[in-house]
């Protein structure tokens, strides 16, 4: 059962991330930046090179 609690914990942190993500990827950019910082270097780098889990995630509600 630990095996079990401790992956539901994983899916959830990383659902948080997914989500945290989308949301900072959905609001404009100068919402959280000074003016006149240089878009060049994110604080968050999305990491697009990775290749996606192969974890398939089943949600029970």
């Amino acid at each position: 059962a630990d095996v079990v609690e401790m992956m539901l914990v994983q899916n959830a942190q990383m659902y948080q991330i997914l989500m945290h993500n989308l949301m900072l990827r959905a609001l404009p950019s100068s919402a959280f930046l000074p003016s006149g910082a240089s878009q060049a270097a994110p604080l968050h780098p999305t990491p697009q090179r990775r290749k996606p889990p192969s974890v398939h995630h089943h949600h029970h509600y």
